[in-house]
C-alpha cells in the first residue's frame, strides 16, 4: 500500500532532524513549520487534478523536495560571520540559492519565509518580509532572527502604523531606504511587547517589492549599527533579491486567483447542471407519453415532431452529463473501474453510434479494428466516452471526405486513432483545445451545440486510465487524435 503523503513528508523531516546535530526547534517554530507544510500540501492537491500522471509524479517529487528544504531552513543555525558580498562569486551564489527558493514552493508565504532565512546568513541579524494587501493593509508574513536564541524573542522593525516607520516610508515612495543608524526607540520593539523597548542602534535597509511600478511589499534587513552600514554592493544585491521575490509573489498570486476562478466556475457548472436536469427529465417524460399515445393517440405527422423533441432533449442531457462529469473530475470524484474488456468490440460499438451522423453529411466512415478480440484491462465506459467524443467531434467539424477509426497495439499500450478531413486546427490552438470551455473555431456553435467540455473530459479520462492523448492537424486538411492507454 503506498505511503500516505503526509506520513512520507513527516518521515523525511524526522530523518533530516536526526541528521542535523543542532538544538531542537522551539514550539512556535514547530507550529509554524507544520502550518506551512499543510498549506503547501493543500496547494498540491489543488493543482494535481490539472496534470497528467507523469506530471503529477513530478509535482509530488517537487513538493516533497521543497518541504524537506523548508524543514531544513527552519532548523536553527548560527552562521559564524557575514559573507563578503563584495565578492561577485559569493553574490552570484546567493542569487542562485535565492532562485531555487523562489522557484521551489507552491505556497508563496513559505517561499518568502525561506528567502528570509536564507538572507539572514548574508545581510542581517533580522530579516522581515511585509506584503501590502487589498485595502492598503500591510501584513508581516515572515520575520527571522539570525541567531537561534534571538528567534524566541524576536526584535522587529516596529509597528508600521507609525507614519515615519521605515517600511511605511518605503511603501509610499517605492524607493530603497537605507538608514545607517536607527536610534529612535519606536522603530524597534519586541514582537511580543506592545510598548517600545530600549535597543541598541541598528542599521536598517528597506527594499520595496515592486512589479510594473506597483509596490506590493518590502524586504527589511536589520543589523547592529556597530557592524557598519550596508555597502553599495549589498544594497544592489538586496534590490535584485527584492525584484525576483516580487515577481515570484505576483506569479503566485495570479495562480491563486486563477485557481479561485476555476473553483467558482466548477461550482457554477455543477449548480446550473443540476438545475437543468430536473425540467429536462420532465420534458423527456411527457414526450414519451405523447409518443405512446397518452392521454390520446397523436397524428402520425406529429410523431416526427416528438422524435425531434426527444433527440434534442437527449443531446441536452449529454451536455448536462458532460458538465457534471467535468465537475466530478475537478472534485476528484471520478474513479476507474477496470476490468478485462474487448477494445475492438468497444471501437465497433462506438463507431456504430456515430456512423449514421456521418452518412447524413455524406462522409465516408472507415473502422479498422481487426476481426479478432483485443483484450485489455481498463475501464470500458471511459473508453466509450473517449471514442464517442473523438468520433462526434470528427463528424461535427468535417464537411467532406471521411472519418477513420483505427485500433492497434504498440508494445504494452493500445492506440486508438481518429482521423478526419475536416477544418483542422491552427498550430497555436493544438493545446488550447483541451482547455475546459474553450472552442477553437469562433463559429463552432453553428455546427451544433456544445460548451467546450468534450476534449477536456476526454483528456482527463485518458489520464485516469494511465494514458495520454496527442493531436496533429493542418488547417483545411483535417486532424488526427491519437489516444494511448495501457493494455494491462
Amino acid at each position: 500500500m503506498p505511503e500516505p503523503l503526509w506520513e512520507r513528508i513527516q518521515r523525511l523531516i524526522d530523518q533530516l532532524n536526526e541528521s542535523l546535530d543542532e538544538a531542537p526547534r522551539s514550539v512556535r517554530e514547530e507550529r509554524d513549520l507544520s502550518d506551512r507544510i499543510r498549506r503547501e500540501l493543500r496547494r498540491y492537491e489543488e493543482h494535481r487534478a490539472e496534470l497528467s500522471p507523469p506530471d503529477r509524479d513530478r509535482l509530488l517529487d517537487f513538493v516533497v523536495e521543497d518541504l524537506v528544504g523548508l524543514a531544513r531552513a527552519y532548523h536553527p543555525t548560527a552562521p559564524a560571520g557575514l559573507p563578503d558580498t563584495d565578492d561577485p562569486a559569493r553574490a552570484l551564489r546567493l542569487l542562485m540559492e535565492a532562485g531555487d527558493v523562489l522557484a521551489g514552493s507552491l505556497e508563496y508565504e513559505a517561499m518568502l519565509d525561506r528567502l528570509a532565512r536564507l538572507s539572514v546568513g548574508w545581510f542581517a541579524e533580522v530579516c522581515a518580509v511585509y506584503l501590502q494587501e487589498s485595502g492598503g493593509r500591510v501584513r508581516r508574513v515572515a520575520a527571522v532572527h539570525r541567531h537561534p536564541a534571538g528567534q524566541a524573542r524576536l526584535t522587529e522593525i516596529g509597528s508600521i502604523d507609525h507614519p515615519d516607520h521605515p517600511v511605511a516610508v518605503a511603501l509610499r515612495s517605492g524607493e530603497t531606504l537605507h538608514l545607517p543608524e536607527v536610534a529612535t526607540p519606536h522603530f524597534l520593539r519586541d514582537a511580543d511587547d506592545d510598548g517600545a523597548v530600549a535597543v541598541a542602534p541598528h542599521a536598517v535597509l528597506v527594499v520595496p517589492l515592486s512589479v510594473r511600478a506597483r509596490v506590493t511589499g518590502a524586504l527589511v534587513f536589520s543589523r547592529a549599527a556597530a557592524v557598519g552600514p550596508y555597502a553599495a554592493a549589498e544594497v544592489e544585491l538586496a534590490e535584485e533579491l527584492a525584484r525576483r521575490a516580487a515577481l515570484a509573489v505576483e506569479d503566485a498570486r495570479v495562480r491563486d486567483e486563477a485557481e479561485r476562478a476555476r473553483r467558482a466556475r466548477t461550482e457554477f457548472v455543477s449548480s446550473i447542471s443540476h438545475e437543468f436536469r430536473t425540467p429536462l427529465m420532465t420534458v423527456v417524460a411527457f414526450a414519451h407519453l405523447l409518443q405512446e399515445g397518452i392521454p390520446v393517440p397523436i397524428p402520425e405527422e406529429a410523431r416526427g415532431h416528438v422524435a425531434r423533441i426527444l433527440a434534442a432533449a437527449g443531446h441536452l442531457d449529454r451536455l448536462v452529463e458532460q458538465s457534471l462529469g467535468y465537475q466530478r473530475a475537478e472534485a476528484g470524484w471520478e474513479t476507474v473501474r477496470a476490468a478485462t474488456t474487448d477494445l475492438a468490440s468497444i471501437a465497433r460499438e462506438s463507431a456504430a453510434l456515430v456512423e449514421p451522423l456521418a452518412r447524413q453529411k455524406g462522409l465516408g466512415f472507415v473502422v479498422d479494428a481487426g476481426d479478432a478480440p483485443f483484450a485489455a484491462h481498463t475501464d470500458a465506459d471511459k473508453v466509450r466516452q473517449i471514442l464517442f467524443s473523438l468520433l462526434g467531434n470528427a463528424v461535427k467539424f468535417t464537411d467532406r471526405g471521411e472519418i477513420r477509426l483505427a485500433l492497434r497495439a504498440e508494445g504494452d499500450r493500445a492506440v486508438l486513432e481518429v482521423s478526419d478531413t475536416g477544418i483542422g486546427i491552427a498550430p497555436e490552438n493544438l493545446e488550447r483545445i483541451f482547455e475546459a470551455f474553450w472552442q477553437a473555431e469562433p463559429g463552432a456553435v453553428e455546427r451544433g451545440p456544445g460548451i467546450g467540455l468534450g476534449l477536456s473530459l476526454l483528456r482527463r479520462n485518458t489520464w485516469m486510465l494511465g494514458g495520454d492523448v496527442r493531436v496533429t492537424s493542418e488547417p483545411g486538411r483535417g486532424s488526427t487524435f491519437r489516444v494511448t492507454i495501457p493494455i494491462g
